[in-house]
C-alpha cells in the first residue's frame, strides 16, 4: 500500500514540476482540459494583483520588448492600474470559480493556429459582488499555447 502511494505521490509531483517548469509564453498542453490552463490564467492574474511587472511581460511575446522598448513597459503598468482600479471597488478578491468555457475551447487539427482554450474565473469581490476574468490562450504558428496578450484569437 505504501508502495503505490509513493508512486502515485511522485506522480504527481512530476506532473506539477513539468507544468511548473514550462514557460508562460509558449508552452504544450495535451488537450483542452489540461490543468495548466489554469494554472496559467491564475498566474496571469495573480500577477495583475500583486503588480508583478516581470511575471505579467512573461506572458507576452518576446519580441514585444525587443520591438517596442519604451511602449511595452508603459503597456504592462497600464494592465497593472486598470487591474487596481478594478480592485479598488472591492474590499476582498478571492478565486471562487475556475472553469474552461467549453463552448468556445477547441482544438483544429487542420489549422493548429485556430485552436483557442477559454478560461473563465470568478472571483468574489465582496459578499454581493463578482468579478468575471477571462484568459485567452491560442496556439501559435510554432504549435506552442500562448496568451492572447494582443486580444486577437490569431497571432
Amino acid at each position: 500500500m505504501k508502495g503505490i502511494l509513493a508512486v502515485i505521490a511522485t506522480t504527481l509531483l512530476m506532473s506539477a514540476t513539468v507544468h511548473a517548469e514550462q514557460p508562460n509564453y509558449g508552452f504544450e498542453a495535451s488537450d483542452i482540459n489540461d490543468p495548466i490552463f489554469k494554472e496559467k490564467c491564475t498566474s496571469y492574474t495573480d500577477a495583475l494583483t500583486n503588480a508583478d511587472a516581470d511575471t505579467v511581460a512573461s506572458f507576452a511575446p518576446p519580441e514585444f520588448m525587443e520591438n517596442y522598448p519604451e511602449k511595452f513597459p508603459k503597456e504592462v503598468e497600464r494592465r497593472i492600474s486598470k487591474h487596481k482600479k478594478l480592485l479598488a471597488q472591492y474590499p476582498y478578491f478571492k478565486l471562487k470559480k475556475i472553469s474552461i468555457r467549453q463552448n468556445e475551447s477547441k482544438i483544429d487539427v487542420k489549422r493548429p493556429q485556430n485552436s483557442m482554450v477559454v478560461i473563465d474565473t470568478l472571483y468574489e469581490g465582496s459578499p454581493k459582488g463578482t468579478i468575471g476574468i477571462s484568459c485567452l490562450f491560442i496556439k501559435n504558428r510554432n504549435n506552442k499555447w500562448i496568451y492572447s496578450f494582443t486580444g486577437r484569437t490569431h497571432e
